[in-house]
């Protein structure tokens, strides 16, 4: 870890989320900063001037920092996303690799989750061992890991005369794609290759199109929205299921940049290098949508993916998402209604459409320069013409390199909606790749939500491009800067009450808690309790803030700023986390304040298993919580049941535990209320794990 400032800003970009989609622009936030080097690599040679890939790397006496480089017999990580087909696909192109490449070097390729996972997980173990040689990242995540200097500077080996591409295979690249991972906000950096991209598309049902008397899909949003009113009134003649609605909205950030570049706009301005959900085109977009919603021409997707189901089966005439998804439309069209479909540019009020273009590309982490040469061999490979070849048709991507697409003449044949879309790429734009853009997703996406339920447009988005720009300044600020020193512990001996003169007078301080029904209930009656009894006039407002990981996450994004609440629910290891902010107070003083702290006795009335949990030896010693509370995990169990199995008591071990579960699901319980009888389900969690390995006389951790 380089430095808690560095750390406390990738930490607040923890978004969750949900699928992650962004992607390219060239911002003009540009902070001149030296160009990164290969983590313990000869020196690197001079950077290009511009982020233009073609022009080659210029210096005095031009020498190749990786011809001395020897990748050969490294072991190699590779964090990605891809499931189902895909993953089988990727597997097999790295399987091949590690069969024939001739510097004998092995890539694991590991499924992480979905993007939001990956980036969570990024950013716990960058600059550590454990962090992945290669990692998906879309553009706004991978300025969020340099912003720690955790990516490899990959210019050097681009241009490398040994190990490098050479200039007709850097123009083979789509420039727009090519360009995308070139970062002026770090002077410059490549951080990253594209192995794919895709595209917002608009899906539509051509047979129901035709019995609403029209021939071809809408191209304004005023022709979208007659279409789609229509087909509320008129259900398709060939729908599977019950309901007819014209439009459903799945609430995301793309969706938002979509219809506002539709609308001739954008949401960042990178000519003063700020967001600006506020401008024209994005409230005549989001008034545009909220009129159809209150016209009963769209509703919102019910649940993930289910605009694609509702579409298979004839029920939604029109839907907004990736051109990748364009298998999954298949599948769902020919096991529902089986009807005549495409896609679409979205309805514009421009001359030309204007398409959301985004993608993840794969970054390189700073480790060794033999393991940081073997992953970028990989990636040259994972590039290439052939493996391009197969990767774009069996993920339904756009390969990213034009002599690809020129020998993909039979597989665009053979899908015409694939061939419609990639005939929109020339007409394509891109959301912004900055620092923290993942946690404003969160903001616009509560925005969207809010418009449609009937907010205010103008005032709503105005507040968005403040919230949005506020979070950006603060990004900003925190590239690298000189490591702050870990505090000393506070007790000395001989060491003064620095809280006796404090006075807490009249202060309102804010409570994030997990708690709801009964026991938030039972916590308002003790906040207000003190409230209306404490001697001070403190006023306490306990604010319900959604499950442990929902605090975490809203945590992270305003940790160190004044929307940071005052007092946090937080499990030790996540107090930890906000530690690498140096976010939290160090109570030791205050606990054994002679003033205002808790005595000996009361101290040591405290559970010392308890008390003693939320001491940190990482941080000094430092007291970072208070226990309020703790639970056990136990084994819950059927008493009668038992008694009806022949058992007069629970189990004891797992053997008697196997015994008694196993029975179960053969001699059903007499009193059940439903089918089916079984003697155990597990819930997957850690704390499960964690449980049972302790009961087999173990641990997960080695402490010494």
């Amino acid at each position: 870890m380089k430095n808690r400032k560095v750390w406390f800003l990738l930490l607040s970009m923890l978004i969750v989320t949900a699928l992650v989609l962004s992607a390219c622009g060239k911002s003009k936030e540009a902070e001149p900063t030296k160009a990164p080097e290969p983590t313990k690599a000869p020196a690197a040679a001079a950077p290009t001037k511009a982020p233009a890939p073609a022009e080659p790397t210029k210096a005095p006496e031009p020498t190749d920092p990786w011809a001395d480089v020897d990748p050969s017999g490294q072991t190699i990580t590779f964090w990605h996303q891809h499931s189902r087909a895909r993953g089988e696909a990727l597997e097999e192109i790295v399987q091949a690799f590690n069969d024939t490449n001739e510097w004998g070097i092995t890539v694991e390729a590991e499924y992480q989750g979905g993007y939001g996972d990956i980036f969570n997980k990024m950013l716990g173990v960058m600059n550590t061992p454990d962090a992945p040689d290669i990692v998906v990242a879309y553009q706004n995540q991978a300025a969020t890991y340099q912003l720690g200097d955790a990516l490899l500077d990959m210019r050097s080996l681009v241009d490398s005369p040994k190990w490098g591409m050479d200039e007709a295979t850097q123009k083979d690249f789509f420039p727009g794609f090519w360009n995308a991972d070139i970062f002026p906000t770090f002077g410059g950096a490549r951080l990253g290759i594209p192995p794919n991209r895709s595209m917002e598309v608009m899906y539509y049902n051509a047979d129901w199109l035709k019995e609403l008397g029209y021939d071809a899909p809408p191209t304004t949003p005023a022709e979208f929205k007659e279409m789609a009113c229509k087909a509320t009134q008129q259900p398709f003649s060939k729908a599977t299921g019950e309901g007819s609605m014209g439009y459903e909205l799945s609430i995301d950030a793309s969706r938002f940049a979509s219809w506002t570049f539709a609308f001739g706009g954008d949401v960042f301005d990178y000519n003063n290098g700020k967001y600006s959900y506020d401008n024209d085109a994005a409230v005549a977009a989001m008034s545009f949508l909220q009129d159809l919603f209150d016209s009963g021409c769209a509703t919102l997707v019910a649940e993930r993916y289910g605009d694609q189901s509702d579409f298979g089966a004839g029920k939604l005439l029109f839907t907004v998402g990736s051109s990748s998804g364009l298998p999954y439309y298949r599948s769902a069209v020919d096991e529902g209604a089986g009807f005549s479909w495409s896609v679409a540019a979205l309805p514009h009020t421009t001359a030309d459409p204007v398409q959301n273009i985004y993608g993840a590309s794969v970054s390189i982490s700073k480790t060794t320069p033999e393991r940081e040469l073997a992953a970028w061999l990989f990636l040259k490979y994972y590039t290439s013409p052939e493996i391009q070849a197969k990767w774009a048709k069996v993920s339904n991507y756009f390969p990213v390199r034009a002599s690809v697409a020129e020998n993909m003449a039979d597989y665009f044949n053979e899908n015409p909606a694939y061939k419609t879309a990639w005939d929109l790429l020339k007409y394509g734009k891109t959301e912004p790749p900055v620092p923290g853009y993942d946690f404003v997703r969160d903001m616009v996406g509560e925005s969207m939500a809010a418009i449609v339920d009937g907010a205010d447009v103008q005032a709503t988005l105005s507040d968005l491009t403040s919230n949005a720009n506020q979070n950006l300044a603060e990004q900003m600020e925190m590239i690298p800067v000189a490591p702050t020193p870990t505090p000393e512990p506070t007790p000395t001996p001989e060491i003064v009450d620095e809280w006796k003169d404090v006075d807490p007078s009249g202060q309102t301080i804010s409570f994030w808690h997990q708690h709801s029904r009964a026991r938030g209930e039972a916590l308002e009656e003790i906040v207000q309790a003190f409230n209306d009894t404490n001697e001070w006039g403190i006023t306490v407002e306990a604010e319900y803030q959604g499950g442990y990981g929902d605090i975490f996450n809203k945590m992270l994004g305003v940790m160190n700023t004044p929307d940071a609440p005052d007092i946090v629910v937080a499990y030790q290891n996540q107090a930890a986390t906000y530690q690498l902010g140096d976010a939290l107070l160090d109570m030791r003083s205050l606990v054994d304040s002679p003033k205002w702290g808790m005595d000996e006795a009361t101290q040591k009335d405290f559970f010392p298993g308890f008390w003693n949990a939320d001491i940190f030896p990482t941080f000094g010693g430092a007291r970072l919580g208070i226990p309020p509370n703790r639970s056990m995990e136990v084994m819950y169990y059927n008493a009668d049941w038992l008694k009806e199995l022949g058992y007069d008591a629970p189990p004891s071990t797992p053997a008697e535990f196997k015994e008694i579960a196993c029975k179960a699901t053969q001699q059903p319980f007499s009193k059940a209320m439903g089918e089916g009888s079984m003697g155990y389900e597990l819930s997957i969690d850690a704390s499960r794990f964690a449980s049972w390995t302790f009961a087999f006389g173990g641990d997960v951790f080695d402490y010494d």
